[in-house]
């Protein structure tokens, strides 16, 4: 009998892939460099970690500290928003209404920062849904290390 379900943010509640591949290639393309589509598809699937160290790449040895990439990289997020409604899976509500009237317990764990994850469950209102929210930025490690969601499994118990 299934007690509870645990939820990825990326991919699962949200189809992101497409939206964050177009604001990885504008912010290189903004910052002089034309990246083809497979060096941006290498972006996918990581932390946000991950994609600064994929973007720190680009820039010439010396040209740009990890520090100053974070700030201008977060900078030009916020300059160019993604409008997470917009991304929200079509059956994400139909879906979570359902297993909460089964009274199952639902735990989203997500490699993501826990603001980015209020943001998206806020702005597609999704807060309700979910027991517990556990973001990967909490441990040492982050996806594809299991941590995240062996933390999320123990939340359940």
């Amino acid at each position: 009998m299934i007690k509870a379900v645990i939820f990825d943010l990326d991919g699962v509640l949200i189809d992101s892939e497409k939206a964050y591949f177009k604001l990885n290639k504008d912010f290189l393309e903004a910052n002089g460099f034309k990246p083809t589509d497979a060096q941006i598809h290498d972006f996918v699937g990581t932390s946000m970690d991950g994609t600064y160290a994929k973007a720190f790449a680009f820039f010439p040895k010396g040209q740009m500290t990890m520090g100053k990439l974070r700030d201008i990289y977060q900078q030009y997020s916020n300059e160019h928003p993604l409008n997470f409604p917009d991304i929200l899976m079509a059956d994400a509500h139909e879906t979570l209404t359902k297993l909460k009237a089964e009274k199952l317990k639902l735990t989203l764990a997500s490699s993501s920062p826990l603001d980015y994850i209020e943001q998206v469950l806020k702005t597609c209102e999704l807060e309700g849904y979910f027991d517990k929210v556990i973001s990967g930025e909490l441990f040492k490690k982050n996806k594809p290390d299991p941590e995240v969601y062996q933390k999320a499994i123990s939340a359940l118990e």
